[in-house]
C-alpha cells in the first residue's frame, strides 16, 4: 500500500493521503475501516501520475456530515472540497480564491456550529452548519502581513491578527463582518503584543500567551470581551517573562509550562472550577 500522510480517524474511519507503490495516481485521497478490504482510494482527483492531492499543512475535519479538506485538481490550485466517503460524493467545495494558485488555505477549524477556513491569501472564510452552498460562504478580509492560524472555540474563531494601526492582536470572529473584531489592543499603538498563536479553550475561558510591553510573555484570558481578556499570572517576573511556553488543556486542568531566561523549565496548572 505504500504508506499515507496525515491520517485522521473520523468516527472510526480513517482518511489519509497515500501514493501506493508502482500506483500511477499519485498522492490521493484514501480511507480506511480497518480491514484490507476496505482500504481503498476514494477519488482520483487529478487524473495523471503527477502529485496531484498533497498539503503540507492540511489535514481533514468533519463538519456537518461530511469530512472536508484542500486538494488540487490541477485547474483550481489548492481548494476547499468534502467527501461523504464515496467516489461520486466527493467534490470541489468552494473556489474560494479563482485562479490556478487556488487560495493556498492553512487551516480548517470545525465546531458545531460552524467551519472557518483561513487562506495564506489572509482571508477568513465561515461555513454555517446550516449552510450547504459554495456561495453562502462569507469572506472577511483581513489584514495582511503574518502567517495566518485559527482556532475554532465555541464557534467562535480566535486568531492574530495584523493591524497597520495596532500591530500583532487578537481578534476574534462569530462569522459576521460585523463580529469579526480585535479582541484586545494590549499593547497601545503600534506595539505587537504577540506573535504566538495558541489559543486554548479551558473552563468557559480562551487561555493564550501575550507581552504587554511591561512584564514580558505571560499567561492571558478572554471571556470574548475587550474588558474580560486580562492578565492571569505573571508566572515569571520581569521584563522577558515566560519563554517558549505551551498549553494543554483536558477536562478538568489547564497544563502551563515554559522556561525561563536562564532555561530552566516550569509546570503549573489550573484546576476546573466545580
Amino acid at each position: 500500500m505504500g504508506y499515507g500522510w496525515f491520517l485522521e480517524d473520523i468516527d472510526g474511519i480513517a482518511y489519509f493521503f497515500n501514493d501506493p507503490d508502482g500506483s500511477l495516481r499519485g498522492w490521493e485521497i484514501w480511507t480506511s475501516d480497518g480491514t484490507p478490504e476496505g482500504t481503498h482510494i476514494i477519488k482520483d482527483i487529478l487524473f495523471d501520475f503527477t502529485t496531484a492531492l498533497f498539503s503540507l499543512s492540511h489535514a481533514f475535519v468533519e463538519f456537518n456530515g461530511f469530512v472536508y479538506f484542500m486538494a488540487d485538481d490541477g485547474i483550481n490550485g489548492l481548494e476547499l472540497w468534502r467527501t461523504d466517503g464515496t467516489d461520486a460524493g466527493t467534490e470541489l467545495f468552494a473556489d474560494l480564491e479563482p485562479g490556478p494558485e487556488g487560495s493556498g488555505t492553512t487551516e480548517l477549524k470545525p465546531s458545531d456550529e460552524r467551519l472557518f477556513v483561513m487562506g495564506s491569501s489572509f482571508s477568513l472564510w465561515v461555513l454555517e452548519a446550516s449552510d450547504s452552498q459554495a456561495d453562502e460562504i462569507l469572506e472577511l478580509t483581513l489584514s495582511r502581513g503574518f502567517a495566518p492560524s485559527l482556532e475554532n472555540i465555541g464557534g467562535v474563531a480566535y486568531f492574530v491578527n495584523s493591524h497597520p494601526l495596532l500591530g500583532l492582536e487578537p481578534w476574534i470572529s462569530d462569522g459576521t463582518h460585523e463580529g469579526t473584531i480585535l479582541l484586545k489592543d494590549i499593547v497601545p499603538g503600534l506595539g505587537s503584543s504577540t506573535s504566538n498563536p495558541e489559543f486554548t479553550g479551558f473552563d468557559g475561558f480562551v487561555y493564550f500567551f501575550a507581552d504587554d510591553g511591561i512584564l514580558g510573555t505571560e499567561l492571558w484570558r478572554s471571556d470574548g470581551t475587550e474588558d474580560g481578556t486580562v492578565l492571569v499570572a505573571d508566572l515569571i517576573p520581569g521584563e522577558e517573562g515566560t519563554i517558549n511556553p505551551s498549553l494543554h488543556a483536558s477536562e478538568d486542568r489547564l497544563f502551563i509550562s515554559a522556561s525561563d531566561q536562564f532555561g530552566e523549565g516550569h509546570l503549573w496548572v489550573i484546576e476546573s472550577t466545580p
